[in-house]
């Protein structure tokens, strides 16, 4: 394979990994889901999905000057141990006057998926606040795919983030029963 092969090979793989949406469901598991997991564990939440609760762990990385704050999630889906590894660089805070005070703070971040010990998947992200009249305007960007090995860990990983969605909402519906059975009463249904 000659250079310019290997160049559209690999575009074609980033093309591949944007069009099945790996870079937003990984985000959405890591970012109000795993995120969370420490302190659901710790307080005992039924919340915590029982089939990666009891392989799960979190650890806080040490520093570096591109990466002031690292942190380290794993669990299991089976036998097979994953690592999500999200990175944040440092804060970025501009502010200008222009019709009015404004303030955005930037911080690009990464993620990077090891699957039994192999990197997988690695990304940016680039993490905005802006401060309007109104309210604070968030985003989160996808960015550049900096490495991708297609298998069959993605629908693992799909099956798990649907797993743990339909057992949230098991225990909110649990949560809401007498408050519904209530509502039936009042609504004579």
């Amino acid at each position: 394979m000659g250079p310019d092969e290997i160049r559209a090979e690999i575009e074609r793989r980033k093309q591949r990994a944007k069009d099945i949406g790996i870079r937003e469901m990984l985000w959405r598991l890591y970012y109000g889901c795993l995120d969370q997991y420490p302190n659901l564990i710790e307080n005992g939440s039924p919340m915590a999905y029982p089939g990666i609760k009891d392989t799960f762990s979190m650890s806080v990385l040490p520093s570096t000057r591109l990466f002031p704050s690292s942190s380290l999630f794993e669990f299991k889906i089976g036998m097979t141990p994953y690592q999500i590894q999200y990175r944040e660089g440092p804060e970025e805070v501009r502010d200008w006057h222009g019709g009015g005070f404004s303030r955005c703070s930037v911080t690009h971040s990464s993620i990077v998926l090891r699957v039994d010990g192999e990197e997988v998947l690695d990304f940016s992200i680039r993490r905005s606040v802006r401060d309007e009249e109104w309210g604070p305007v968030f985003d989160n960007s996808m960015g550049d795919i900096t490495r991708f090995i297609e298998g069959p860990w993605f629908q693992e990983l799909t099956d798990l983030v649907m797993k743990i969605r339909a057992h949230e909402k098991s225990v909110r519906d649990q949560r809401n029963a007498p408050k519904l059975e209530e509502m039936k009463k009042r609504f004579g249904i």
